[in-house]
């Protein structure tokens, strides 16, 4: 018999203990990030239990899960019986809300039914199919079983945060995850002396790191293990592997948010390159597309930005549908291009657009929700509407402290907004203090010459220097200009607006 850790363990004989002895079908969720692990789970139970177990995974030709249940003989149907579905969310949205629509029809059987999930697909079925996520007996958790590294397979997919496939939750949970993996990450053999499918699944750990202290906001420790990703993926499989196109966005990735922006374009040209000459992987190319015209939005280059994102967002309206939260991401992020341009009238109904999908897609508490709620927050200020920014700023920091963490940089950018709001009120005594302890998360998270944290010294010096507190304005000043010429270089919009407030201080300081 396999035994497993002591907290796997733990998990196992409640979860053969419900279906054991449920009294008339119950539904459980089992949470796995590894198919062997899952597998030898499912084996233990199959040597263990009393009841007859069936199996279902999702094929096209029959998608829906309760067409299994139809289609068991007549004695089938009648005995009690454990029955795993595998792959439920593999059918897409559609499946998972059949779930919902048949779920009086599940309760007909008096089976004990398992639902094997990863981290991601419970939570797209708790969205998706709320009520009969809501009838569940149970819900256990096996992610932390990770097998020995001979036995392993490819557990969670190289590059799959490449289309933001990966759910964590929570800030909390993300930090978990983190220091499990990292434990995994440092039980590996030095990588020149392990096997090629060792040092695949070294990448894909690498990879899974990456992604989480990506989530974390922690994007300068990001690059080091996405490169190591990179370049183990490069040496097993060639440039034109999915697993190595992945990683070059994702590293690009990083390094946009990290400002490091003449790193990340060649990368992010080179493998869109590749994908336009690929017919398979559409969806990726509409996310290189976006990376892209989002870099180039950072770097003043607006009209090379626009079309960019225009070819992403029909590109994933087609093969996606209209309401799918990456559609709400290039609707988003197209608005975010004519609000820095001053053209509102263009970008309010996108950011509106946006934020229905959503809220509908992925529920009230999300951080990407909030990211939408703060934009056309931003937007109202901009016009001065500030009665209409206030609460949605309130909204969105709420919703980002409780996901994210209090130390996270989008609830220093939501703090930075709100301070914003409330200096353009003259409300100057609020506004300091949510400057200061924005600017405070930025240097901790971001180390002290990142662009953020330049425009958190600019914010803060404008605020002193309109209530002309000159002598605590300058410095900030000049600390702000210096990190934009360093990092953006004296041509970029960022850097030519610092310098005109730096100026424009000295010139009031004169008079």
């Amino acid at each position: 018999m396999t035994v497993f850790p002591e907290e796997i363990e733990k998990e196992y004989q409640e979860m053969a203990f419900a279906v054991e002895h449920a009294q008339r079908g119950c539904w459980l969720f089992a949470v796995y990030n590894q198919a062997t692990a899952r597998e030898q789970i499912i084996e233990r139970l199959q040597t263990e239990t009393k009841l007859p177990i069936f199996a279902w995974q999702y094929d096209e030709s029959k998608p829906y899960p309760v067409d299994y249940l139809h289609d068991l003989t007549g004695q089938q149907q009648q005995q009690r019986a454990v029955v795993m579905f595998i792959n439920t969310a593999d059918g897409g949205e559609k499946i998972i809300k059949s779930l919902d629509f048949n779920r009086e029809k599940f309760a007909r059987y008096p089976h004990s039914l398992i639902f094997w999930v990863t981290e991601r697909e419970r939570g797209e079925i708790a969205r998706q199919a709320g009520h009969f996520w809501a009838q569940r007996r149970g819900t256990f958790d096996f992610s932390a079983l990770v097998l020995a590294a001979t036995t392993q397979n490819n557990s969670y997919g190289s590059g799959n945060w490449l289309n933001n496939l990966l759910n964590i939750g929570n800030y909390q949970e993300a930090l978990r995850q983190l220091d499990f993996y990292r434990q995994i990450f440092s039980e590996y053999p030095p990588v020149e002396q392990a096997s090629p499918n060792i040092q695949r699944l070294i990448a894909e750990t690498a990879d899974k790191i990456s992604y989480l202290l990506y989530y974390l906001g922690r994007y300068s420790e990001a690059v080091d293990y996405c490169r190591q990703a990179l370049s183990l993926y490069r040496s097993l499989s060639g440039e034109n592997d999915y697993s190595v196109l992945a990683a070059c966005n994702n590293l690009a990735l990083l390094y946009l948010r990290s400002g490091l922006y003449a790193e990340a374009e060649p990368l992010l040209q080179k493998t869109l390159s590749i994908l336009e000459r690929r017919s398979d992987y559409v969806s990726a190319m509409a996310t290189v597309l976006n990376n892209l015209a989002e870099l180039y939005r950072a770097q003043g280059k607006y009209p090379k930005a626009e079309p960019l994102y225009q070819k992403s967002l029909a590109i994933r309206e087609q093969a996606l549908g209209k309401n799918h939260p990456d559609v709400a991401a290039s609707l988003n992020n197209l608005a975010g291009l004519y609000y820095v341009q001053g053209n509102y009238a263009k970008a309010e109904p996108l950011y509106r657009k946006s934020l229905t999908i959503r809220e509908q897609v992925l529920g009230q508490d999300h951080p990407e929700v909030a990211s939408s709620l703060n934009n056309l927050a931003l937007l109202y200020g901009a016009q001065g509407k500030y009665a209409q920014a206030e609460p949605l700023y309130q909204k969105s920091l709420a919703i980002w402290e409780k996901s994210l963490g209090a130390e996270h940089t989008e609830v220093a950018s939501s703090l930075n907004n709100l301070a914003l709001l409330y200096g353009a009120q003259g409300k100057y005594a609020k506004a300091e203090s949510l400057c200061q302890k924005s600017l405070a998360i930025k240097e901790k998270a971001l180390g002290a010459d990142h662009p953020k944290v330049a425009t958190s010294l600019n914010n803060l010096a404008a605020l002193y220097s309109v209530q002309d507190k000159y002598a605590q304005a300058e410095p900030l000043y000049q600390r702000s200009l210096a990190i934009l010429e360093k990092t953006l270089g004296a041509n970029h919009p960022d850097t030519k607006q610092g310098k005109a407030n730096y100026e424009q201080l000295l010139a009031k300081k004169a008079m």
